[in-house]
């Protein structure tokens, strides 16, 4: 909150601008920018506090989504924060015995049973194709972790269970450093207004938005693949809007039932949003 007030009565000096553009990698320098990433994180640290804590909790997110121009936190994709990868050298992160090696291991690379087998596919998530790749059957399928081990093995063999998007994750020398995105705040919106009834914010609206900017931002990371390591790669085809409101409209998602059912929906959304390379924040 004091970082965030503080750079409400800042300019910077224009000696400083292109130092300061070069030299920051996250908003290249823009205080505006720098206090929408302060206001976002400290959403995200009341709500996380918010089951231990509530009246603070309660406090702090009322005082920010009541004052968006004094608070102003990530509200669309654009202004989410993260590190874009920006030049050739970059791709050694990829390309080395890291991101790629691990996410492309048998072990890690599966994928999960309940987020893709209970509700992804029975729900025709338009984010399953930029996420995951069709078994051998041209399925969606996760591993199912209460099956035995000798079942779980023969499934891999027989290339039954999906596995992790390469073209999106680990072949994508240009995936950024995901820091907040428009879709957790979003989320996080959604949450606070159905347990508060925050002035404003509507808890539907937020939801549905929420998920239709982690679709969006899903297509935009599998798009900026550039065949760097010379894979044959076609950008995934975006989702159109019946697509996406068939899906918004299932039983798993429609924003229905009890106040406990929705906010189950909105944790759930939370965790698919964090999906594979935020998944401390998705535990």
């Amino acid at each position: 909150k004091s970082i965030a007030d503080y750079l409400s009565s800042q300019t910077t000096p224009d000696i400083y601008k292109n130092m300061f553009k070069a030299a920051d990698l996250i908003n290249m320098g823009d205080i505006g920018d720098w206090k929408i990433y302060a206001n976002s994180l400290r959403l995200r640290l009341a709500m996380r506090i918010s089951y231990e804590d509530e009246n603070k909790a309660k406090a702090i997110v009322t005082e920010i989504l009541t004052n968006p121009n004094q608070y102003p936190v990530v509200s669309t994709n654009d202004n989410s924060v993260k590190i874009d990868a920006r030049g050739g050298e970059l791709r050694s992160v990829i390309g080395v015995d890291g991101i790629k090696s691990s996410l492309e291991s048998s072990d890690y690379n599966l994928a999960p049973g309940y987020m893709v087998n209970s509700v992804m596919a029975p729900s025709n998530d338009p984010r399953l194709r930029a996420m995951f790749a069709p078994n051998a059957n041209g399925q969606y399928k996760g591993m199912d972790i209460n099956k035995t081990s000798t079942a779980q093995t023969d499934e891999v063999r027989d290339r039954l269970v999906s596995r992790i998007d390469s073209a999106t994750y680990s072949r994508n020398d240009k995936y950024p450093g995901i820091i907040i995105t428009a879709a957790e705040v979003s989320l996080l919106k959604a949450e606070a207004a159905e347990r508060w009834g925050i002035s404003g914010i509507s808890a539907v609206s937020e939801y549905t938005k929420g998920i239709r900017q982690s679709i969006d931002f899903i297509y935009y990371i599998n798009a900026l693949n550039d065949n760097a390591d010379g894979t044959s790669y076609t950008p995934e085809v975006k989702p159109t809007e019946v697509e996406i409101t068939t899906f918004l409209n299932s039983s798993i998602v429609s924003y229905t039932g009890s106040a406990e059912q929705k906010l189950e929906k909105i944790g759930i959304q939370k965790w698919i949003n964090f999906g594979l390379l935020q998944s401390p924040h998705a535990w």
